[in-house]
């Protein structure tokens, strides 16, 4: 009798794969497992035919070749369209409870796209033949070079052949206004150099690195590897010769004229906001200037007065604060404060306990000694050198 073993037999179960859901629309990486998007909420196809329709119309897909399993993200849906919480009136008022998750109401259609959505991606089978390869490598590289032509003409730059001669004329051009005029064989090319004003969007890296800076030693940097700008608030130590950067502002090109803004202190972000306008960017700049740090707990000359007096849980509570601030910080230290040369509540709150442990334990070798030497009392010399002299000598002082 042959063994049943590794077969399906009736008092087995199939083992279950959990079925892998993925966002249809071009470009999203909600559902793949190699992007790392955090847990978002996928949402079916509707079953009701007229819903479906406008979801296709929404997708610019044929309503044909969508499937029962297609599924898109919440991201691509605004926010009225999705229910996060059970709503119900007790006593006239709104009472809202969290969902376990969020649904969408019936009229919700995808409507938000990163990019115009262009048809499906359509793969086309390997050549296999030499005479194929061949044939296959050449209109590869067609299409992708015309592809990289129509990008930097969409992005402002011009497009110039080699046999295309360019000769400038300074002559006609007006040395008070902005416009270069630029005779070509044919045709004349009128270019604009970049404006400053505030409510111009922002387009290039040119505008990025002529904001205008706050008051104070602040720099623009530009790197070759990186198409943005970094603004740095920074001073010179002249005793070690660092120089030692306290504010760091970053705009970060997404798509123009979307720039990702990211302001430091020291290595902590603080904000993290989106600007579209030269205005929004000073704007950020100038917050990052009137920011006032937070001193700390304890500079550190006081730290290595302290430090053998304290208690293991406050020494670990302190950590080294930014560089060229000569100051201990707590490890809960919000960075910023409202007014200048203060600290904020954490690190009040070590400092006080530090300067309590100092009071006790110098009370307590105070009481010692009187209780050691009756006849003598204590005089403090130093915060750390005591003496004791009789009491009619002190009397006598």
């Amino acid at each position: 009798m042959g063994s049943t073993r590794g077969k399906n037999t009736p008092g087995t179960k199939e083992k279950k794969f959990r079925k892998i859901r993925k966002c249809v629309v071009p470009g999203c990486k909600t559902g793949h497992s190699a992007a790392q998007t955090g847990k978002l909420s996928l949402y079916r196809l509707p079953k009701n035919a007229e819903r479906r329709q406008a979801w296709a119309r929404s997708l610019q897909r044929d309503v044909q070749k969508l499937c029962n399993t297609t599924h898109v993200c919440e991201l691509h849906f605004e926010p009225r369209y999705i229910q996060r919480d059970f709503v119900h009136i007790i006593d006239g008022k709104e009472v809202r409870m969290p969902r376990a998750k969020a649904t969408l109401t019936s009229d919700a259609v995808p409507t938000i796209f990163r990019d115009d959505l262009g048809p499906p991606p359509s793969f086309s089978p390997s050549p296999k033949s030499p005479e194929e390869l061949s044939e296959w490598r050449k209109t590869t590289l067609h299409t992708a070079d015309e592809q990289q032509r129509s990008d930097s003409v969409e992005q402002g730059e011009e497009v110039i052949t080699d046999d295309r001669a360019v000769e400038e004329d300074t002559s006609d051009a007006d040395p008070e206004s902005n416009t270069v005029v630029l005779d070509t064989t044919n045709t004349t090319v009128q270019e604009t150099s970049p404006a400053t004003s505030p409510s111009e969007i922002l387009s290039g890296q040119e505008m990025l690195l002529q904001l205008q800076t706050p008051a104070g030693c602040w720099s623009c940097l530009k790197f070759p590897s990186f198409k943005g700008a970094v603004y740095v608030s920074s001073w010179f130590n002249d005793l070690s010769s660092e120089v030692i950067t306290e504010k760091t502002v970053v705009f970060r090109p997404q798509r123009y004229p979307d720039v990702n803004c990211q302001v430091y202190i020291g290595r902590t972000l603080i904000q993290e906001c989106l600007v579209t306008t030269v205005k929004a960017a000073e704007e950020a700049l100038a917050m990052a200037g009137e920011t006032e740090l937070c001193k700390g707990a304890a500079s550190h000359s006081e730290w290595k007065e302290l430090r053998s007096l304290l208690t293991s849980n406050l020494r670990n509570s302190l950590v080294p604060g930014r560089p060229g601030s000569g100051a201990f910080f707590s490890k809960g230290c919000s960075t910023t404060v409202s007014k200048p040369h203060t600290a904020c509540n954490e690190c009040k709150y070590i400092r006080r306990n530090m300067l309590t442990r100092k009071s006790r334990l110098s009370k307590r070798k105070e009481k010692v000694y009187s209780d050691i030497f009756p006849a003598f009392e204590v005089i403090t010399v130093d915060e750390s050198v005591y003496q004791w002299v009789s009491s009619q000598e002190a009397a006598k002082e």
